[in-house]
Formats: C-alpha cells, sequence, structure tokens
C-alpha cells in the first residue's frame, strides 16, 4: 500500500524523531510514503516544492507546500499535488497535525482514496468531531 503522510509544521517540530522511526518502520514493512512537508515557515508560494535533497532515502518522494490559507490557495495546491501523486500510485492520505486536514481532505476527495486522521490528545479529538465524518476513513491513535 502506497501512502502519502501530510504532516503539518507544529507536529514536525513537537517530535521528529519519533515520526521518523514510525516511518521507517512503515517503509520496511513494505508500504513506500509519499511525505508531504509544510513549506518553509513565512512561504507563501502554491508550488509544490520537490525536497529531494533533504528527504531521507526511505522516502519514495518528498514535497513542500503551503499548507493552511484561503480555500482557492489549498484546491490550486492540492491541484497540483494531484499529479504527482498519482505518479506514485498513493492509495491512502494520512493527516498528521491539525494544520493538514484541510489539505488532506481535497487531495482524499481528489484522488478518491481513503483519508487517515492521525489524533494525539484529547483536545485534537474534540476537534476532529467538528470534521464531516463521511471524508474520514479512520482514526489513528498512540498506543504502548
Amino acid at each position: 500500500m502506497n501512502i502519502s503522510v501530510l504532516v503539518d509544521h507544529e507536529r514536525t517540530q513537537a517530535d521528529p524523531r519519533r515520526l521518523e522511526q514510525m516511518f521507517e518502520r512503515i517503509v520496511r514493512a513494505g508500504h513506500p510514503i509519499t511525505r508531504i512537508m509544510p513549506a518553509s515557515p513565512g512561504g507563501r508560494t502554491i508550488e509544490v516544492e520537490d525536497d529531494p535533497e533533504l528527504k531521507p532515502e526511505w522516502v519514495a518522494a518528498q514535497y513542500r507546500v503551503p499548507m493552511t490559507g484561503p480555500p482557492w490557495t489549498q484546491r490550486l495546491v492540492a491541484g497540483r499535488l494531484e499529479h504527482f501523486l498519482l505518479t506514485h500510485d498513493v492509495e491512502v492520505i494520512w493527516a498528521i497535525g491539525i494544520e493538514s486536514w484541510g489539505l488532506a481532505r481535497r487531495l482524499s476527495r481528489r484522488l478518491q482514496c481513503p483519508l487517515a486522521v492521525s489524533i494525539w490528545c484529547p483536545a485534537v479529538a474534540r476537534r476532529v468531531v467538528r470534521l464531516r465524518r463521511s471524508t474520514i476513513s479512520s482514526y489513528i491513535v498512540p498506543t504502548r
């Protein structure tokens, strides 16, 4: 299963080592990952930046995009990302971080593939309830 993971800036900064370890385990289990990261802070470009030099070797592809912005910007970003994700045969969109939810939902609809949303604390669980449940296929929660 090919997975596209969208990680927002907050989650990227919160525990980068744990995220990297989790992604590596998923790849070792035979599931390629296309990682979508937030564009540089303050960057307002709507371009999709291919980021091959800074990506770990285990990532199939890595792109940097603005995660937030007005709806028309998010539509443009989703449209441009769709082209790249189709070349990687993405089967699941996985949103990690609140700022990634909007773009992940758009991509899920455009690519007609399931959307998984990570929940890491009770406050996020309360916020995710506001999303239209019909667009979310599964929730991922930490366990020990």
